[in-house]
């Protein structure tokens, strides 16, 4: 995210530490008590005295996926029309989110709803909101939402994930994907432009080619943030990170006689922000800054 400095951050290990294979979970078990055992045993003492925390992790979509049940849909309804205040027809919001057809974010209040819904559902626990806020506008609620929904009086913290721009979404769910990291199942070749597309795998969206999605510059203050920078400039990788804590990257290629798309693999290098080369992080070295850095904000 533009307007941040995303600081590096380390997880490198002293020479002659195991080596993990982060594909397995119970090799993931052992890397994350290697490499952030004693901030998860600080973090189990305060959840276990009693403290919650609300987080807010920026830029993921809302699912909804909820209300394609038919009887949580009738509870849902009946919930909103008690609480609901906005400017569109909620019975209309219900049907564009069901069949997929909005192409636009949800209102957001109506989202706000839903939140306090299913925050009243889960009771005192710490809450990490996956996918609010999704815009700049709704920042500004999320600054404010503790009061909104009633919460009690927790820390609350903004988690900024710095990604890389090679990033494409579905024009109609927004579904995330990358051609480097995450790729579709069916992918297209465009011969006239020599392009690759990857196609949104949700049956609702018919086929849609996923597009690129712009960087938005972004600046807040007055509440904690994390800061997560998910690729480091390749000359510092051997400084900050472990081998097996880089992402490797998926290789695209046409094979004409066979007219097929092939698919190889090697260490993932991309450009960032300042056309440097660099590399992506795999998942769990993020998770440790975040753990890290989250244990000493609380």
């Amino acid at each position: 995210m533009k307007s941040l400095e995303f600081p590096l951050f380390r997880t490198k290990s002293p020479a002659g530490s195991p080596i993990f294979d982060l594909s397995d979970p119970a090799e993931r078990k052992k890397y994350f008590e290697f490499k952030a055992g004693p901030e998860i045993a600080k973090l189990k003492k305060y959840l276990a005295d009693g403290n919650t925390f609300l987080a807010y992790l920026l830029g993921k979509k809302n699912a909804g996926k909820e209300i394609h049940d038919q009887k949580k849909k009738e509870e849902l309804l009946e919930y909103l029309r008690k609480d609901y205040r906005g400017y569109l027809d909620l019975d209309q919001i219900i049907e564009a989110q069901v069949n997929r057809t909005q192409g636009a974010l949800l209102p957001t209040e109506f989202i706000l709803s839903m939140i306090k819904r299913k925050i009243s559902q889960v009771g005192t626990k710490a809450i990490f909101l996956d996918g609010f806020p999704r815009n700049m506008d709704q920042v500004s609620y999320s600054l404010f939402f503790r009061e909104l929904i009633g919460h009690r009086d927790d820390p609350d913290i903004m988690v900024l994930i710095d990604l890389p721009q090679a990033v494409v979404v579905c024009p109609i769910c927004h579904t995330p994907r990358s051609t480097k990291l995450a790729i579709t199942k069916q992918i297209e070749y465009d011969q006239n432009t020599q392009k690759f597309y990857l196609i949104c795998e949700d049956p609702n969206c018919k086929g849609a080619r996923m597009v690129g999605k712009p960087g938005k510059a972004f600046s807040l203050y007055g509440i904690p943030k994390i800061l997560l920078n998910n690729f480091l400039p390749l000359e510092k990788a051997k400084e900050f990170v472990d081998d097996y804590e880089i992402t490797p990257e998926y290789i695209l290629s046409w094979d004409e006689k066979g007219k097929r798309v092939k698919v190889g693999t090697k260490p993932w290098i991309i450009k960032d922000d300042k056309e440097r080369d660099s590399v992506s992080l795999l998942p769990a070295p993020v998770l440790v800054s975040l753990i890290k850095q989250l244990v000493d904000i609380l």
